[in-house]
């Protein structure tokens, strides 16, 4: 029962491992490609009570702290991709009075002829 556990946890870290390499890479394809993976890697995770033995604790805890030190990477690179696009995208403009100009649509005429 623990080996599947563990099993299963290490599958979750190795998706995430991936992941991050992904996130790293800058490739979106490469990200989106993880998301079914990193799907069924998290629904194989049990969250039914079970008894271990302190080996078993020891085994399922250590698999534990490596899944949480991918995704932390997962999320260190994510919000690092996130500030990225951010500092890239358009920023605001501000007019002569100082107020924030905001891109107008341009204006709608209705012609009838």
């Amino acid at each position: 029962m623990t080996d599947s556990r563990v099993a299963a946890v290490d599958q979750l870290r190795d998706v995430l491992v991936t992941l991050s390499n992904a996130l790293a890479s800058g490739r979106v394809a490469d990200v989106l490609a993880v998301e079914m993976s990193l799907a069924a890697a998290s629904r194989s995770i049990s969250t039914e009570p079970i008894r271990l033995t302190a080996d078993e604790r020891r085994r399922l805890r250590d698999a534990i702290l490596d899944t949480r030190i991918a995704l932390m990477r997962c999320r260190r690179l994510g919000q690092a991709a996130t500030e990225l696009a951010s500092c890239l995208a358009v920023q605001p403009s501000y007019g002569r009075s100082g107020a924030l100009v905001t891109a107008a649509a341009p204006p709608a005429f209705e012609s009838r002829t």
